[in-house]
């Protein structure tokens, strides 16, 4: 049995696989696993796993015949880790080497549930230097210890540290527990996030700590840069459906009344994001589609609402810019 099982799904990454992977191999800590779940990619990936995974043991191949998701490759990972602790490790992105070995032994120290650490982030040539620094600022980790329902309060009430589930190593346990209620849908956006509320509503308890350890590649998936096209905007606007799976998550546990403020912030921030690539990152031509995309996902008055706040954040950020100058 290994003491860390590292989840990494896999999807039509063949340009950066191999990379990733060697990152874990050469772990210093080597008592690991790592599971690797092809999600039906039609490139190489499957190829080149499959390769690596003959001449290092400690990777693990499962291959999903048709496309599920990112969700359900980890849902798939979680169920079949061996380890103490978990970690998620998206196929573009990876690892430096002492991480394991240090997040093992600051896991082991502490006694919490989920530690998360500092993250590097790699700008692709289609993100600004402005949005590099946003990332980097809201990747940063809380630097203390964080309990019990104060955990949810904490990252989407009070903004202290991000949803990522890939900035943090678990208890196995735990995810075992949350990945259990986890749906069998098939989820394009905000995954991460419908993953963290149920993660954090089981969790006891929290730690963040500032040496990086993960190193985040921006501007490849479907976040995209400062521009999207319509493709990917529609993708994330399906992150509405989290909402609506985090809702029934709650329900399920007759908990919404309790963490009414928590979930309409949740919902809210999805709501923004969306919002917000209309407004900033679609073309001027594409905008009149993106609004129809827009209705396709969200009420008419939630759209409203959410340009109401995007026009208000807009002006009171001139206002301070002119202050400042």
């Amino acid at each position: 049995m290994a003491v860390i099982s590292i989840i990494v799904p896999v999807y039509n990454k063949e340009n950066y696989v191999e990379h990733c992977l060697n990152s874990l191999c050469n772990q210093t800590l080597s008592d690991i696993e790592i599971i690797c779940i092809d999600d039906a990619s039609s490139d190489k990936s499957l190829e080149l796993i499959t390769r690596l995974s003959k001449l290092d043991k400690r990777i693990q191949v499962i291959g999903h015949e048709k496309n599920m998701g990112t969700l359900q490759a980890r849902k798939h990972g979680v169920e079949q880790a061996t380890g103490r602790y978990i970690m998620f490790v998206d196929s573009d992105d990876w690892l430096e080497a002492e991480a394991c070995s240090t997040l093992f032994s600051v896991m082991e120290k502490e006694q919490t549930d989920v530690v998360q650490y500092g993250t590097n982030v790699i700008a692709g040539p289609s993100v600004s230097d402005d949005m590099c620094k946003w990332v980097e600022n809201f990747l940063k980790p809380c630097e203390e210890r964080i309990s019990g329902r104060s955990i949810l309060k904490s990252c989407f009430l009070e903004d202290k540290f991000d949803f990522n589930i890939t900035d943090k190593i678990w208890n196995a346990q735990l995810c075992k527990k949350a990945f259990s209620k986890i749906e069998n849908i098939r989820m394009i956006a905000a995954e991460d996030r419908y993953a963290f509320v149920i993660l954090a509503y089981y969790a006891k308890s929290y730690l963040g700590i500032p040496d990086k350890y993960y190193n985040y590649n921006v501007g490849i998936g479907i976040t995209g840069g400062d521009t999207l096209d319509l493709d990917r905007f529609e993708k994330r606007c399906s992150g509405a459906g989290a909402a609506e799976a985090a809702k029934r998550f709650l329900v399920s546990e007759n908990t919404l009344d309790e963490y009414s403020e928590e979930y309409k912030q949740f919902e809210n921030k999805i709501l923004w994001d969306c919002v917000d690539c209309w407004h900033n990152k679609l073309d001027e031509k594409d905008q009149g589609i993106g609004y129809d995309i827009l209705l396709k996902h969200w009420s008419p008055s939630m759209i409203v609402g959410g340009i109401a706040r995007a026009y208000f954040e807009s002006q009171k950020d001139i206002e301070e810019r002119i202050s400042h100058s």
